[in-house]
């Protein structure tokens, strides 16, 4: 398994922002906002780091949307961190603290979510029979709680926590990048937190994309003014333009092709982790499926061998390492916080994109394309309706059209 260079930087390696971000005042409420790439998470986990050495004794807990974020960031920073999925852990604090499980509600999606207005008033009923909570003072429960893409956690959850003892907060976010129905605004967060002004720190400078990756991400990009649009990185000679490809009818490549493709891509440079990104969990088997089954088959040249071909859905064991090579092949949802080498949004035909949809989907592809530091490909099937091409930039210098069609 090939290596790949994942690791924080040193504290010297930091713009001015993100180092006033990471020495905030070690008590209170703080609020780091900046869009893909500025380091917000690299930020938030040095000053985990910096919490663990001056304050001493003072149990810290960070929080994190899903668990491929999780895993993530605890590679980057070491497995002591304490660390948890914040929906898993709030519902355990939930039940701890009133010994009822949380409120749920039927959604029109079929699935159960999170009744918070009824959790809201157990809180309330609770305090007003006289529970007084705190924080665990003998500090076996964190005090101090640090969030990552903390704007998709809904405001209410942040005032259970309030209304539960808790008032150490350092939060990194980015409203643009929201994609869950229930979210938090820049000004919700505030508000519900009571940051000062001081306590607010802007992240503008692009680390991560190349000029033509960050581009078409910009192209996504919802031009909400609460939040700054990343400055978009300078242009380099080595910087590849993002492709849409095409397989399929009158394409010179089918699926087959496609995915034997994908992993000449991975062959080629096996330090570098490939992000193959997709609508949902039947395309998700698909491209796993056929790269696994085409790698294993010995039907095409491979230099360095077979690479390693991951994927995660939700109840899957998965080796989800960021610090190795390989192609890993995950569900849009997923990518929350992570980044990869290049990514492939795959099937981008069979993303919905209704009219009243436009700005969730705008939002999902910014996500989606940030992930890539260097290279981006959207794969699209020849022949079939593409919601989303009501979205898809129509100037060729950002996104460049490839059929194979005259491909010689």
């Amino acid at each position: 398994m090939a290596k790949r260079k994942f690791e924080l930087p040193g504290i010297h390696e930091l713009s001015k922002e993100q180092e006033r971000a990471v020495r905030l005042p070690l008590d209170g409420c703080h609020l780091v906002i900046g869009g893909p790439g500025t380091g917000k998470t690299v930020v938030v986990l040095l000053r985990l780091r910096r919490f663990a050495h001056q304050a001493s004794g003072t149990k810290s807990l960070f929080l994190v949307y899903n668990r491929l974020l999780h895993e993530a960031s605890r590679q980057l920073c070491g497995e002591s961190m304490e660390s948890a999925t914040w929906m898993k852990w709030f519902m355990a604090l939930f039940h701890r603290r009133t010994n009822q499980p949380v409120p749920r509600r039927q959604e029109e999606s079929g699935h159960s979510g999170i009744d918070w207005n009824a959790l809201i008033s157990v809180l309330i009923e609770a305090q007003q029979g006289g529970a007084a909570w705190a924080v665990d003072p003998d500090g076996n429960e964190a005090a101090h709680l640090f969030i990552d893409e903390g704007q998709d956690m809904p405001p209410t959850f942040y005032s259970a926590l309030i209304r539960m003892g808790f008032e150490h907060f350092y939060v990194v976010a980015d409203q643009n990048q929201a994609i869950t129905p229930e979210n938090a605004s820049r000004k919700q967060l505030e508000n519900v937190l009571a940051v000062e002004p001081e306590a607010v720190v802007e992240l503008r400078q692009n680390y991560r994309n190349t000029h033509p990756v960050a581009r078409l991400a910009s192209a996504f990009y919802p031009h909400d003014p609460a939040t700054p649009a990343p400055d978009l990185p300078a242009c380099a000679s080595s910087d590849m333009p993002p492709v849409l490809v095409e397989y399929g009818h009158g394409c010179r490549w089918d699926f087959s092709t496609l995915a034997a493709r994908i992993l000449k891509l991975a062959d080629r440079d096996p330090q570098k982790l490939i992000g193959v990104i997709v609508p949902n969990n039947d395309v998700r088997k698909r491209y796993y499926d056929a790269l696994k089954d085409l790698a294993a088959s010995g039907s095409i040249r491979l230099d360095l061998g077979a690479p390693r071909i991951e994927t995660y859905a939700y109840g899957l064991p998965s080796e989800l390492r960021f610090d190795a090579g390989g192609i890993f092949v995950i569900n849009a949802r997923s990518c929350k916080g992570l980044e990869f080498d290049t990514v492939l949004i795959g099937d981008i035909h069979a993303f919905p994109c209704h009219a009243n949809m436009e700005d969730e989907m705008r939002r999902l592809f910014y996500v989606m394309v940030a992930r890539a530091k260097e290279r981006v490909f959207l794969i699209r099937k020849a022949g079939t309706h593409c919601p989303v091409n009501r979205i898809l930039p129509d100037d060729c210098t950002i996104l460049t059209h490839w059929s194979g069609a005259h491909a010689k």
